[in-house]
């Protein structure tokens, strides 16, 4: 709950009567339309599984407080949930509320609710399978639950779970692409969902790194030992020998970067200057980028497609280069592709 003469906000509000709750929005959100912000709100607590857990927490933890116990409660959850990332989840295998007195640390699985505060709002971390629908509401309307790192794989010809570890890319990608079986609110989500890919983007890019901190051993971390005990002179002696060593594996990093610059300046000096020097520009109105766009929208609503048509058409380019010989027999060749802000 919100301290006194602070206003309510974000999952706060689940707890309000709607009347509260909608006129807490419809005074932060001035310019949109009351009536639609209404329908929106009854349509979540009618299909959102969270309004009703976070109801059930604000009622344990009020019974707490008549005992003057200030216990938090946990939205834990459940490891027994189905994998299948399809299915929409019930309020039961959403999470259980574990009152608890803090003793005990919380993993990455615990929400931790309180009655009353100083502490401000918490930030869910982003592998919690709850940080989606939390974060994105209005994406994931009915709570379908986010990425987790013990996803597996579903093998569709058994019908069953497969060994492979799901990661993080692969569960975006899969919801960037539109199936005619299923409704996508994530694909209509406007400048949300330009939000949605950058927070993708960065939660991946961020858990990687993560990964090569973790894992340094495994990386051959000791070729770079002498390498970590000279830093540049702004270090100071606490901070050497605590440089993360990314590998060339790593796309933009140092390495990777060094690596395939290395790489054209040794097929320059092989091969002599080149002969082509061929570029292409992606155009948010190609007409395949139009076709594919949902009603209402324009290319500027759909950076995927963007990016899909270009990468289809360089694709494209290269077999012609390659395989059609549209430039008589190539013997090497090398590109970069250059983002303009």
């Amino acid at each position: 709950m919100p301290l006194p003469n602070q206003e309510a906000s974000y999952a706060q509000l689940y707890i309000y009567d709607p009347n509260s709750a909608l006129n807490i929005r419809n005074h932060r959100n001035p310019k949109l339309r009351r009536d639609v912000l209404g329908t929106i709100q009854d349509s979540l607590l009618q299909v959102n599984p969270f309004v009703g857990k976070f109801c059930q927490a604000h009622a344990i933890l009020n019974q707490l407080a008549e005992r003057e116990q200030t216990l938090p409660a946990h939205l834990h959850y459940s490891l027994s949930t189905d994998r299948r990332r399809y299915n929409l989840p019930t309020a039961d295998e959403i999470a259980v509320i574990i009152p608890g007195d803090g003793t005990k640390a919380s993993g990455l699985r615990d929400i931790i609710l309180h009655l009353r505060g100083n502490n401000g709002l918490m930030r869910i971390n982003e592998c919690h399978p709850a940080y989606l629908p939390l974060h994105y509401v209005l994406l994931f309307p009915q709570g379908e639950l986010g990425w987790d790192p013990d996803f597996k794989q579903w093998d569709v010809s058994n019908d069953q779970a497969s060994t492979d570890r799901l990661t993080q890319l692969q569960f975006y990608s899969h919801h960037l692409f539109e199936r005619r079986i299923e409704y996508s609110t994530i694909l209509r989500g406007g400048k949300l969902f330009q939000e949605f890919l950058v927070d993708a983007w960065a939660s991946t890019e961020q858990n990687r790194l993560t990964f090569y901190k973790m894992n340094q051993g495994k990386l051959r971390d000791e070729l770079y030992g002498d390498l970590k005990d000279i830093g540049p002179d702004e270090l100071g002696p606490n901070q050497i020998g605590k440089r993360v060593v990314l590998p060339s594996s790593f796309i933009g990093g140092p390495k990777h970067m060094f690596e395939i610059f290395q790489d054209s300046m040794a097929i320059l000096r092989y091969n002599h200057h080149p002969d082509i020097f061929l570029t292409m520009t992606a155009n948010p109105n190609w007409p395949e980028i139009i076709a594919a766009l949902l009603p209402h929208q324009k290319s500027i609503d759909r950076p995927d497609l963007i990016a899909r048509v270009f990468e289809l058409k360089r694709k494209a380019l290269m077999k012609e280069i390659e395989t059609n010989k549209v430039f008589s027999k190539k013997v090497a060749h090398v590109f970069t592709i250059e983002y303009q802000k």
